[in-house]
């Protein structure tokens, strides 16, 4: 009997390598739905200090039709609290909206030509709205040093269907009151922002995309501007067909790096395309990620590690119609891994982080699973960098622990 004890051991080496490795090979630690029967669209993710979650959108299942809808969860996305606020501006589904946390410990949210501030239990504080003859939408904004906001988007000047669309960027105080307005693009092409940052300068930058340079249909835009709005310098990115921007992160003192889809570059109909800059806006280096069919790139997140989290939705990988997509690079936007997560239907990922444990966690919304036309969908992601570490460190454990058994089978009993 004795004589099988290390055919023993070697089976319980392989079983426990087997069920750790089905534990921490799985990308998704875990998923959430939030949702009624018709649509409820998530466009805005941020991580509380309490580890948990906030996800901002809008729905058509509760409250009274096309709503503002934030969810409070807890770190494994379950459900604490949960407000409507109507009703949105939208002029459709499309346009979404940017939750951001204040620095009061609140939320601040804007959608269409609307801006809410929150507090941190969801009470409504005031609301604004920023509305003239033309046609606004607030794509993205921030709050600055000063306790107000800087907001940019999109201006139509003139009929909705036919007018000319310009770049918009305001400020306003902390109330939300506004202080100036700016606005930049040529009388007869389509220019807006969809992304900004604050410049050590006290300066902005804005990210977007305009048609009225280089001669394509629409190239990725960076815009320079002084602490009031000035346009300091503007640059465009891009080729003979149409490049959009999504997404703008600073990296220090180094430049900036924009992300978005092209369908110039690449090798499908649309790819995620990463460009990186210098600080006055000079290409330093620019990579595609795709397959043959539609992927758009909605976020960008600069990795603790040095490299960049980059995320959209994918037509060309994944289990469905289209899925969500992750894709992590090192600094020089080499790519290291991907994941896909999604079902048979339609899911589309629209906002994404990378949480305080050095994973990530992404936002959008799935026709896949939950109650509804579409839910909110909320899913984290292991880092597969975290992943192979953990793996390496319990096949070492496991390992040493078949040799102690091997040593104490031959020698410890005879």
């Amino acid at each position: 009997m004795s004589c099988n004890k290390p055919i023993y051991a070697v089976i319980l080496f392989v079983s426990l390598t087997l069920s750790i490795s089905s534990v921490f090979g799985s990308s998704a630690m875990w998923s959430q739905t939030f949702g009624g029967i018709k649509n409820d669209l998530a466009y805005s993710l941020i991580e509380t200090s309490d580890r948990g979650f906030v996800i901002a959108g809008i729905t058509d299942s509760f409250g009274n039709g096309q709503e503002i809808w934030l969810i409070k969860t807890d770190g494994k996305g379950n459900a604490e609290w949960n407000q409507t606020y109507g009703p949105s501006t939208i002029f459709h589904l499309s346009d979404g909206l940017k939750l951001i946390e204040t620095f009061d410990g609140g939320y601040a949210i804007a959608s269409g030509t609307r801006f809410v501030k929150i507090d941190k239990n969801g009470n409504m504080i005031w609301n604004q709205t920023y509305e003239g003859s033309e046609y606004e939408h607030i794509h993205s904004f921030i709050q600055t040093k000063d306790g107000g906001y800087a907001l940019t988007g999109s201006l139509v000047e003139g009929d909705l269907f036919y007018g000319t669309t310009d770049c918009w960027f305001i400020k306003t105080d902390v109330n939300g009151n506004l202080e100036w307005n700016q606005t930049y693009g040529e009388t007869s092409f389509y220019e807006e922002a969809n992304s900004l940052v604050m410049t050590s300068d006290g300066g902005y930058v804005l990210a977007g995309t305009t048609g009225s340079i280089d001669g394509g249909n629409g190239d990725f835009w960076l815009v320079k501007t002084d602490s009031s709005g000035n346009m300091e310098w503007n640059r465009a990115y891009g080729g003979a067909a149409t490049e959009v921007a999504n997404s703008l992160i600073q990296i220090n003192e180094e430049g900036f790096v924009i992300v978005g889809s092209t369908t110039s570059f690449g090798s499908g109909y649309s790819d995620f395309w990463l460009v990186k800059t210098d600080q006055d806006g000079n290409i330093q280096l620019n990579r595609t990620y795709g397959g043959n069919k539609i992927d758009v790139a909605f976020s960008i997140v600069l990795a603790s590690d040095g490299g960049f989290g980059i995320s959209g939705y994918t037509y060309s990988f994944g289990a469905g119609e289209s899925d969500f997509l992750l894709v992590k690079t090192d600094s020089n936007g080499i790519m290291e891994w991907n994941q896909t997560q999604g079902g048979a239907g339609y899911d589309f990922l629209t906002s994404m982080i990378e949480t305080s444990d050095g994973n990530y966690v992404l936002a959008g919304y799935t026709g896949s699973l939950g109650a509804g036309a579409y839910d909110f969908w909320l899913v984290k992601i292991m880092d597969q960098s975290n992943t192979q570490e953990l793996l390496l460190i319990v096949f070492v454990a496991a390992v040493l622990f078949v040799l102690a058994l091997l040593i104490i089978f031959r020698w410890g009993f005879t």
